[in-house]
């Protein structure tokens, strides 16, 4: 969708749909998740102004109330939990590439006892410089599609998700080349 039809949505349905009490941040009125069993409001989610603690709290909320926010709101409330599922497996994804890399090189203590230790080091310095240049392009993406700055954080948090998704595939796609090569 072209970003001058996407911007129009987005004012539309935000106009809309700003005072939902489900989707509203930080609303007295808002109302507990789809499932009544959920102790945490939607509101208590958009409330939260630790980010980490955000996606967290919004990926401990049922699927349906997600759904149901989106809804209302695109983007208000599914980047933040994919965003918590992807950090989850990016994490995942650099231990094993770390452990392929530990193999794949064991040969090497020997002749360079710290040569894994050292490219252990390279993978989690390469990783933290990696996340910091992602969260700066997702932080301006939306303002240079001129996107209101009330949804720049939902839509960087999107672009967030999006981003680590495709670090993953490429840590992947790494590892399997260093678990075939110590095979």
């Amino acid at each position: 969708m072209p970003h001058h039809l996407l911007r129009a949505v987005l004012f539309l349905v935000t106009a809309l749909l700003a005072a939902h009490p489900t989707c509203a941040a930080g609303s007295e009125n808002s109302h507990t998740a789809t499932n009544p069993a959920a102790s945490i409001e939607m509101g208590d989610c958009m409330a939260t102004a630790d980010l980490s603690a955000k996606e967290a709290c919004f990926a401990s909320l049922p699927p349906d109330a997600i759904v149901e926010c989106e809804a209302l709101h695109l983007y208000r409330c599914a980047p933040y939990r994919e965003m918590h599922l992807a950090g989850s497996a990016m994490k995942d994804a650099v231990d094993r590439l770390t452990a392929a890399s530990r193999s794949a090189y064991s040969g090497y203590l020997e002749s360079d006892p710290s040569y894994v230790d050292d490219l252990a080091a390279n993978i989690i310095e390469a990783d933290q410089a990696w996340q910091a240049w992602r969260d700066a392009e997702c932080a301006m993406a939306p303002y240079l599609d001129g996107m209101s700055r009330r949804e720049a954080d939902d839509l960087a948090e999107a672009c967030r998700a999006e981003r680590t998704r495709q670090r993953i595939s490429w840590i992947q796609a790494h590892t399997a080349q260093l678990k075939a090569r110590s095979e």
